[in-house]
């Protein structure tokens, strides 16, 4: 057998023994494999598109591409005479195994091998008998469950704090861990407004928070800086449940006034978001919606949809204006059929997008206090 080229993403050889696990039982078909895909390894569409597109270009599968290199049609061939299990992969597998694996979890828990290309067999016995310990603390009453992910990992496995966050989803499930124990912590807001506010504004970026701070905004509401998904992590039993660990809570800094606490801010009479006016903002706003329903578009999205009229106040999706990797999502939404108000607001981008901090402001004291309403 030939030896395993190396792949530059870590997700390519997981997915390509899903695939080989899969042509076993019959060819994939195109239409349905990035979802099993998904499904099997627990991780994004996203990170599977470019894995597939490695293997392709690699000679590792073979199928027809459209024009974003994805399978298209019919079926994909897994090139099987090309195909070896790396070294490092099966020694994952026996130390998984040698560590009292079963073989459900074991097939789950192969698919870390991508990130462990650079370890011996040694250290990945250590690694994989930490593991089991830590599954079956769980189940014991000497876990301390409220403790904060990155202390979890560390304290428990061979002195790393990232190595639950580099797990999947699924693969947390599989040692029955806390979904939360993948965050990062801690993680830092920054919070600007009056002492007591009916109306919060969570605004994606830095820069764009301090205008609105410059703008006086904060004077009769709060802001709040996510910086991106910042908050996107919190869901809605955290929000809702007063025993929820505080470790899954921000820790609010003060820029200008006292911050109530974090729930308070999220539980306001109206909480608001403000972002980009790009299909990526959407991905935040439909992040953030999935834990606030009652979450709405700010106003100022008003001032920026009339800048998105004339090229000099817009910009096109391009690797200039940070934004290339977005092409292929715009045009997905613009072929949308979702109706919501967000999806309305945002299939307005699908050709030129706005930065928010592009905005006046006089055009944030006009829109800041309100929502965005379509029609």
């Amino acid at each position: 057998m030939a030896e395993t080229a190396a792949f530059e993403s870590p997700l390519s050889e997981p997915v390509l023994a899903a695939l080989y696990k899969m042509a076993r039982n019959g060819r994939p078909l195109a239409s349905t494999v990035t979802r099993r895909l998904v499904k099997r390894l627990g991780v994004d569409s996203i990170a599977v598109a470019e894995a597939l597109r490695e293997l392709h270009r690699a000679g590792r599968i073979r199928y027809a591409p459209d024009s974003r290199g994805q399978p298209v049609s019919g079926y994909i061939d897994v090139v099987l005479s090309d195909f070896a299990v790396p070294p490092h992969q099966a020694a994952w597998q026996i130390a998984l195994s040698n560590a009292g694996f079963n073989a459900e979890r074991t097939d789950v828990l192969l698919g870390l091998s991508g990130k462990l290309h650079d370890m011996n067999e040694g250290d990945m016995a250590v690694l994989a008998v930490a593991l089991k310990s830590v599954s079956e603390l769980v189940l014991s009453d000497s876990c301390k469950s409220d403790e904060a992910g990155f202390n979890f990992s560390a304290r428990r496995i061979m002195s790393g704090s990232k190595v639950l966050s580099m797990l999947s989803q699924k693969m947390l499930a599989s040692l029955g861990l806390p979904p939360r124990l993948h965050l990062s912590s801690p993680r830092y807001l920054i919070y600007a407004g009056p002492a007591a506010a009916s109306t919060t504004l969570l605004i994606e970026n830095p820069r764009a928070f301090e205008n609105a701070v410059q703008a006086g905004l904060a004077q009769s509401m709060s802001l709040v800086c996510t910086y991106g998904f910042g908050i996107a992590y919190i869901g809605q039993d955290w929000l809702h449940d007063a025993q929820s660990s505080a470790h899954d809570a921000p820790i609010i800094l003060s820029r200008l006034g006292t911050a109530p606490s974090f729930r308070d801010l999220l539980t306001a009479k109206d909480v608001l978001f403000w972002g980009d006016l790009d299909v990526a903002g959407l991905a935040i706003y439909k992040a953030y919606a999935s834990s606030l329903p009652t979450l709405q578009l700010s106003g100022i999205y008003h001032a920026m949809t009339s800048m998105l009229e004339s090229a000099e106040t817009s910009h096109p999706y391009c690797a200039l204006f940070d934004k290339a990797g977005q092409a292929p999502m715009a045009r997905s939404l613009a072929n949308s059929q979702e109706v919501s108000t967000a999806h309305q607001l945002f299939r307005l981008c699908t050709a030129r997008a706005v930065d928010q901090e592009a905005v006046s402001f006089e055009d944030i004291m006009t829109f800041g206090s309100g929502s965005y309403t379509s029609g």
